[in-house]
């Protein structure tokens, strides 16, 4: 396989595997903690220190280190993806729902005008089904309360907003008048000279869009 042709993870295989025991060690740990003594300290260098910053200099440790963040990188595609999830992200995906009916003092279901038992629906926070639902990673925040947790979701608009800002949503138009175009026009020819002052009115008359 050409190595053009190579994902960033294959690249990252076929670095590592230039490198062998504590170097390749080394690299997994330092991309873990990027830390370069402490990597050398995992791979049970006797000078962690030395053997850290020596390591980082050799060209295909080096190599190797560039690769392995290469392949942890999220691809444009991702991106979008995760804006999207969270512009999409809901209070229902963490919520569950459930019935109580009420009762009186001895236990009997309360009724409606209709002879029907009044039911309390009440939310009950459930991460358990966020994580079924592979959306977990929506959740900002969970805090407890008095009154129960409370859960932050990443900002759902800031997402969008980003979104429309990739695809060129929210680019200002503004609208110039013929009459405003024509008086400054007439401000600059007292200053400019009759080429340059040829080339804007050439400008003006290609690009502008006039509102009578």
């Amino acid at each position: 396989m050409a190595e053009q042709e190579l994902s960033p993870q294959e690249r990252y295989e076929q670095a590592l595997a230039k490198l062998k025991g504590k170097q390749r060690r080394f690299v997994e740990e330092y991309l873990l903690c990027l830390n370069a003594s402490e990597a050398a300290r995992r791979a049970e260098y006797k000078d962690p220190g030395q053997a850290g910053y020596e390591n980082k200099k050799k060209q295909e440790v080096a190599a190797a280190i560039s690769a392995g963040f290469a392949a942890q990188a999220m691809p444009p595609s991702e991106v979008l993806a995760r804006l999207a999830a969270m512009g999409r992200g809901s209070a229902y995906d963490i919520v569950t729902i459930y019935e109580s009916p009420l009762q009186d003092v001895t236990g009997e279901p309360i009724l409606d005008k209709g002879g029907q038992p009044i039911v309390r629906h009440f939310p009950s926070l459930d991460l358990k089904k966020a994580h079924d639902a592979g959306i977990l990673h929506l959740v900002k925040k969970v805090t407890y309360t008095a009154h129960g947790p409370s859960v932050e979701l990443y900002d759902a608009q800031a997402a969008l907003a980003l979104i429309g800002k990739h695809h060129g949503l929210f680019v200002e138009k503004i609208d110039i008048s013929r009459q405003e175009i024509e008086a400054f026009l007439d401000r600059l020819k007292h200053n400019l000279s009759p080429e340059e002052y040829a080339r804007i009115v050439a400008l003006a008359a290609g690009g502008a869009t006039s509102s009578d």
